[in-house]
């Protein structure tokens, strides 16, 4: 389902100024490293405003070059970085639901050897690369009792 075009605008805000946030970081520690005198026709209390301070029109990212006016991302860059949004959530939805997955595999497994609440099967060695375990590590002995119906007391 798509992103409502509301939500998407304020992401693309937050992004564009934690990007612009960054950039302007590092020119104001680069200025930080330079003479603190004040120039001729400042006021020697007056606070220098750091280079990069403005939001950069372009912005060269492993995404590509993201174009800017005013601070704001246009379509295309817009667009490219909710593209890229809904790749790091698909990858976060399949990585959480790993274990998920591996437990109803399992379930189903066991369920093959014999009837639910009578069945234990305990792992008589270690596991190694020819087991077929979606997480299993090698230093565990392994029981599955806990897929019991509860229903039935």
């Amino acid at each position: 389902m798509p992103i409502p075009r509301p939500t998407r605008l304020i992401g693309t805000l937050v992004l564009a100024l934690a990007l612009s946030g960054s950039l302007a970081l590092q020119d104001a520690l680069a200025a930080a490293e330079g003479s603190h005198q004040p120039r001729e026709g400042q006021f020697k209390y007056s606070t220098p405003i750091p280079p990069g301070i403005a939001s950069p029109d372009k912005v060269q990212t492993r995404l590509g070059t993201l174009h800017f006016f005013d601070g704001f991302p246009d379509q295309a860059t817009a667009e490219k970085l909710y593209d890229n949004l809904d790749f790091q959530r698909a990858v976060q939805a399949y990585l959480l639901a790993l274990p998920a997955v591996n437990q109803a595999g399992n379930r189903n497994a066991i369920l093959t050897l014999g009837p639910a609440n009578a069945t234990v099967p305990i792992w008589e060695q270690l596991v190694d690369a020819r087991t077929v375990e979606l997480t299993a590590n090698d230093n565990t002995p392994y029981t599955r009792a806990s897929h019991s119906h509860l229903t039935r007391g």
